[in-house]
């Protein structure tokens, strides 16, 4: 048998026919959410948001849970909103940022757009957060192509600053964020197809 409490929030089972003891106005709140105000078992009694209150059967009832949707956000504020919270509360982070008195991509990132990103720091302070997958690029260097095929921007994998023309290869890196790449070779970057 199932057991709700006072507060719980709950949705009406359809049914398939009208039930004995309900009154033709309770067929209406089939797949209503309602909120658990007094309990008389086997009975509840469910207050709807229309002000309503009706007494279901407790077999007529299934609680309702309220799974919170991560906010996505790319790995560098995470990895910063670790750091913070070591010392640092919500309220204190939020006055840093106001300050200015923060690393400069996390302040790029909140200035984008103040009030959805105040928005979605506090949310993936608060209830948890996934992390955003960046777009990757690739740079195909126009003109050059060898025997081995296309050349495209790459990096030795000790993440050298020197960027250098090689065909594709797996050992090294040419897949890169837009800001990881030269300024003057956006222009020819092609963005990655997250199946390649």
């Amino acid at each position: 048998m199932k057991q709700f409490k006072f507060g719980d929030k709950v949705r009406v089972l359809p049914q398939e026919e009208r039930p004995d003891r309900w009154l033709g106005q309770m067929m209406q709140y089939q797949n209503g959410i309602g909120i658990v105000v007094n309990r008389k078992v086997p009975y509840c009694y469910v207050c709807f948001e229309d002000g309503s209150t009706w007494s279901y059967d407790e077999e007529q009832l299934e609680l309702v849970t309220d799974e919170l949707q991560k906010v996505k956000i790319p790995q560098f504020v995470a990895d910063w909103i670790e750091e913070c919270k070591i010392i640092y509360n919500l309220y204190g982070v939020m006055g840093r940022i106001h300050d200015n008195l923060v690393p400069e991509d996390i302040l790029k990132w909140f200035v984008h757009n103040p009030t959805r990103t105040g928005d979605i720091l506090a949310r993936a302070w608060l209830d948890g957060y996934e992390i955003e997958q960046e777009k990757k690029y690739r740079v195909p260097l126009e003109g050059l192509v060898s025997a081995n095929g296309q050349q495209y921007l790459s990096k030795g994998e000790n993440h050298s600053d020197s960027f250098f023309a090689c065909a594709r290869d797996s050992i090294l890196i040419q897949e890169f964020t837009l800001e990881e790449i030269p300024e003057h070779y956006r222009e020819f970057a092609v963005e990655v197809e997250v199946d390649e």
